[in-house]
């Protein structure tokens, strides 16, 4: 199967082959916008990721975690969100939905570290290390 492409409008449908390639060559060859995935921040020894959901209201969203994805369903749609490795080494502890019903909805997903996917003294702070007041950066 062959990729979806954008093709232009015509008032008569195409007929031969000449004319679909006519269709095709009306549009020009521009990317599609990427979408930057989202990136988690640090909340008191978590991390949260923050997934818009615009109008998105508390009792219709659904989140499970499959295997290294997330999986959310909002207004019966469902998207899968596959987690960067800094995530995938969590566990899901929670979610919480900020502004709902609103244009700026977000899920807040919250994370917290697997001891045992990671490496042993990474989680724990250092004695004598001091803390840093803006939280860990990743």
């Amino acid at each position: 199967m062959g990729e979806v492409r954008e093709v232009a409008e015509s008032a008569v449908p195409p007929v031969t082959a000449a004319d679909v390639a006519a269709l095709d060559a009306a549009v020009p060859d521009a990317p599609a916008p990427q979408a930057t995935p989202p990136a988690p921040r640090r909340v008191d020894g978590d991390w949260v990721l923050d997934l818009p959901l615009p109008f998105a209201r508390r009792g219709e969203v659904e989140l499970t975690r499959w295997d290294d994805d997330l999986v959310v369903t909002a207004a019966g749609m469902r998207r899968s969100v596959p987690l960067d490795a800094l995530l995938r080494r969590c566990t899901v502890t929670g979610g919480a939905l900020a502004a709902p019903g609103t244009a700026s909805a977000t899920l807040e997903v919250r994370f917290t570290p697997d001891p045992a996917q990671w490496p042993t003294g990474l989680l724990r702070p250092e004695a004598g290390a001091t803390a840093d007041p803006e939280g860990s950066r990743a």
